[in-house]
């Protein structure tokens, strides 16, 4: 099975589902903090701030340099998904809700970018010290507030005057948090272990408080006048009094913590802890000091944490996934019904021999990435067998629902409701059977096979409806590229940006000489122009409201499309039609406020291939001469590869072409067919002034040029494909291969 190379950007039904109908869903506890759905990033999110005024959340993505901006409503959605701002390296991100200004930290680039949350222009650049970090701001004056770690300074800027006051903090400042009710600044200082205390009003230093050692994340409540500090050398959190600057107390967390917030609404502690093996997100009582719930959500969370007090959500941002997710914490409360699901893990794919370790797992709620449930479990070819007694608490039609890749079925008192125990895409299958009231057992076998892994399950009473508006569209698929005759296959797919590579969507479609129409709503926040960008390899044609914007039918490499029109606001209407001949197969389509960029007309150069592999003048590579290994495989029999790190990056390789031309190039990686075993090759191009991330999975190819996409190069060197070897598995079990880059002129 070829997975796709490119995360999916749109959010799966059965998480929207649990998100627009959480008091529908049965079996999940409603006192305990639950994921309700996530939306893709760009390149390693760091921070995220929310504006509760409006529920625009804001997402730093230091590696691409911009930000992605989701609307947190029914019927929302990514409203940019690449908002780019000057500089490099968005790290960190403040919301002010009462002017609706957002404050961007640029770490290499020694700025800070104040954006109009009303539109999301940049109005104002301000220049502070190198290595700009933690950014906060205070809702009564409008004032920002940034840290420099380099240069142990908070700069104070106003809007519109930018940066009128500096004060000398401890030693390598990491993040900042204002009390706008006292006026009072904090600011954690790593290197020696304390926290800086500055007057709002004179910008003078009040004190310094000594906590434990590594001092990061940081955060006030300003209802209790509480402040907390994660250290993330001693383990803990240490609690501050705001009116005596004393320390109330530490609590002991066992693993690191790393950043936090604070919700004054339910008096809560949220704290990311991403280097425990179980769960890397953990609740805590702001009265009692007790850790309430764990949770473990996505991979790496480390980064970026934010709490909206008006709805009690919390997001956070994933490292290793460029995902942010959303989860609710209701109040405390009885759970419906339940009991503990009884999980039965196996080290092969069959359910076969004797269990590796069994385990209660609270709810079958489980997304792996390309990791295991375990260490004693391979990162693929695994199967697990969960079983519980569910008490239903009325006689009714139930609509069960489960979200996998690869395969699952699901028996409800022995009798088999959903078989789909094949490989295939992450997907979600329902089955309904009527029950009576009362307890009964629910099975479910699920076995992974390789990259990415995932496993979900939710019902709730009645038959299986559509998903509601504007959260997925209705997939028909033919076994023919013509869209004739009865659809082989018809089901809902949470959003339209498939990459299958020489792949296709269904074990039922083969993978040339296939067709799909999809059709469903979409959701405008707001009146005005929207442009639709449609990519596909081979045709494609869209309809907005009956309205044919794209006519794209015929065969061509992988191209993206654009049109816009003005929507009302509200729901709209959307069909793309697609077909594919052969080879690679891409159908991806995406939409965003406002009017796109003129398109560059095309200038008439004779076509034109640039190679440059291992032992061109255009490749160097960097990190120790120990580390790398030389093979006689590759592109013209010539390789280089070395072995992975997590996330601290070790060694390098750039591929930096000669081009004849400005303008568009389709780029192409060789995969050799030995020392790629990595699931997880993060690319990037460097190119035109900005950044494009592309992730493979090398293991799957056998000597392949491998299409990473289409970019636009000015020609005027500097430009370049960049592979390091950080994979965020398992430090040194994977190989990453190094052989050739193509590009290949397409104006």
């Amino acid at each position: 099975m070829r997975k796709l190379l490119s995360v999916l950007p749109i959010l799966s039904v059965a998480l929207l589902l649990l998100a627009m109908f959480p008091a529908a869903v049965q079996g999940r506890p409603v006192a305990k903090p639950f994921v309700v759905a996530r939306f893709p990033t760009k390149s390693e999110p760091h921070g995220v701030a929310v504006n509760p005024s409006n529920h625009k959340v804001y997402v730093a993505n230091q590696e691409s340099h911009n930000v992605t901006i989701y609307l947190d409503t029914a019927g929302g959605g990514i409203l940019n998904p690449h908002y780019v701002t000057q500089g490099m390296h968005d790290t960190q991100i403040a919301v002010n809700p009462t002017n609706n200004r957002v404050w961007i930290t640029k770490w290499s680039s020694g700025i800070v970018i104040g954006v109009d949350g009303t539109n999301d222009n940049m109005v104002e650049q301000v220049n502070v010290d190198i290595h700009p970090k933690g950014v906060a701001v205070n809702p009564n004056t409008g004032t920002c507030y940034v840290v420099c770690e380099d240069t142990n300074r908070l700069h104070v800027i106003g809007e519109g005057v930018g940066a009128f006051a500096h004060v000398g903090v401890g030693r390598r400042p990491q993040f900042v948090a204002v009390n706008p009710a006292t006026n009072r600044i904090y600011t954690s200082n790593y290197d020696d272990g304390t926290v800086t205390v500055v007057d709002g009003h004179t910008n003078v230093t009040l004190g310094t408080i000594k906590v434990g050692t590594g001092p990061y994340g940081i955060a006030v409540n300003p209802t209790t006048n509480r402040i907390y500090v994660a250290n993330r050398n001693s383990d803990n959190i240490t609690v501050i009094d705001g009116n005596s600057n004393t320390i109330v107390t530490t609590i002991g967390l066992g693993t690191q913590p790393w950043v936090l917030a604070v919700n004054p609404t339910n008096n809560r502690l949220y704290v990311t802890t991403p280097n425990h093996p179980a769960y890397n997100l953990q609740v805590i009582d702001g009265s009692s000091h007790k850790v309430l719930h764990t949770m473990k959500v996505g991979r790496l969370l480390r980064e970026g944490i934010a709490v909206d007090p008006r709805t009690n959500r919390v997001y956070v941002t994933d490292l290793a996934e460029d995902y942010a997710y959303i989860i609710e914490d209701p109040p405390e409360g009885p759970e419906p019904y339940g009991g503990a699901w009884i999980g039965e893990y196996f080290a092969n794919p069959n359910l076969a021999g004797t269990t590796t370790f069994t385990r209660k797992d609270d709810y079958i709620n489980f997304d792996w990435g390309s990791g295991s449930p375990d260490p004693s479990i391979p990162f693929d070819h695994f199967s697990v067998r969960w079983t519980a007694q569910i008490n239903f608490p009325t006689t009714n039609k139930y609509t069960f629902y489960a979200t996998v890749d690869d395969g699952v079925r699901l028996y409800v008192d022995n009798n088999l409701i959903i078989n789909e125990w094949h490989t295939g895409n992450v997907v979600t299958y329902n089955g309904t059977v009527e029950l009576s009231a009362g307890v009964h057992t629910v099975r479910m076998e699920y076995y992974e096979a390789t990259g990415n892994a995932v496993a979900k399950l939710f019902w709730e009473a009645g038959s299986a409806p559509p998903p509601p508006p504007g959260t997925a569209f209705k997939g028909e698929y033919w076994a023919n590229q013509y869209l004739q005759g009865a659809p082989t296959l018809t089901r809902w797919d949470p959003g339209i940006n498939f990459n299958w590579g020489t792949g296709s969507p269904d074990p039922a479609i083969p993978p040339d000489h296939f067709s799909v129409r999809w059709t469903g709503e979409i959701y405008a926040p707001y009146a005005g122009l929207y442009t639709f960008y449609m990519t596909v390899d081979d045709g494609g044609r869209l309809w907005v409201d009956g309205v044919k914007l794209l006519d794209k039918w015929f065969d061509q490499p992988v191209t993206t499309y654009q049109a816009t029109m003005h929507l009302n606001q509200g729901y709209h209407n959307v069909k793309m039609e697609y077909y594919e001949d052969v080879w690679y197969a891409v159908a991806q389509l995406r939409w965003e406020p406002g009017p796109g960029p003129e398109p560059k007309p095309p200038t008439p150069h004779p076509a034109k291939t640039v190679i440059v592999d291992v032992v061109s003048a255009g490749f160097t590579r960097g990190g120790p001469a120990s580390a790398w290994q030389w093979a006689p495989y590759g592109y013209q029999g010539r390789m280089l590869y070395t072995r992975n790190a997590y996330s601290t990056q070790e060694n390098w390789g750039r591929w930096t072409p000669t081009l004849p031309y400005a303008g568009y190039y389709q780029v192409y990686v060789f995969v050799p067919r030995v020392h790629g075993t990595t699931t997880n090759a993060r690319y990037q191009v460097y190119h035109n002034g900005q950044w494009n991330s592309y992730r493979v999975n090398q293991a799957v190819y056998f000597d392949q040029w491998v299409y990473i996409g289409r970019y636009y190069f000015t020609a005027q060197g500097g430009e370049y494909v960049y592979l390091c070897d950080i994979t965020y598995e398992p430090y040194l079990s994977r190989e990453i291969a190094y052989s050739a880059v193509k590009f290949v002129y397409n104006p």
